[in-house]
């Protein structure tokens, strides 16, 4: 079971901005976040951002 934390993406930024992560941790960050979009996109979340999978292939 995942739990469920709601934060305003701003509050998320700074929290990741806080943190102490070298460019190795912050790569893997990426990539962990472009992944689990990609997986959204794929079973057809809605993007509010315009054509999600433009987004995610630049």
């Amino acid at each position: 079971m995942k739990a469920t934390i709601s934060m305003s993406r701003n509050s998320l930024w700074k929290m990741i901005q806080a943190m102490s992560l070298n460019a190795d941790n912050k790569l893997w960050l990426g990539e962990k976040l472009i992944e689990e979009a990609r997986k959204e996109v794929a079973e057809n979340a809605p993007c509010q951002y315009g054509t999600a999978a433009a987004i995610l292939t630049h």
